[in-house]
């Protein structure tokens, strides 16, 4: 999961120095081959393993975090002492 958290934030930067989000999304589809939602869940997830570095560390496959990704969140958050930690 570390690694798709660490995509998500090059994919975050990338967003911000990109001109317009049709542009950024164009180099996303033609680079990485990525989607558009995608594209955005793997930011998402940038973003919630920077305030939670616990979920990095999850063994979920990435298709398990998707498919429950709602319910994922409401978890972390209602936990945040847990998941805030760094270390399993």
């Amino acid at each position: 999961m570390s690694i798709r958290c660490e995509i998500g934030g090059v994919l975050r930067k990338l967003k911000e120095r990109s001109g317009t989000q049709r542009d950024f999304l164009a180099l996303v589809k033609q680079s990485c081959g990525y989607k558009r939602s995608y594209t955005y869940w793997l930011i998402s997830l940038h973003k919630l393993s920077e305030q939670y570095p616990l979920l990095k560390k999850t063994t979920l496959t990435v298709r398990q975090v998707q498919q429950n990704w709602k319910d994922l969140r409401r978890k972390i958050t209602s936990e945040p002492e847990f998941w805030r930690r760094n270390n399993a």
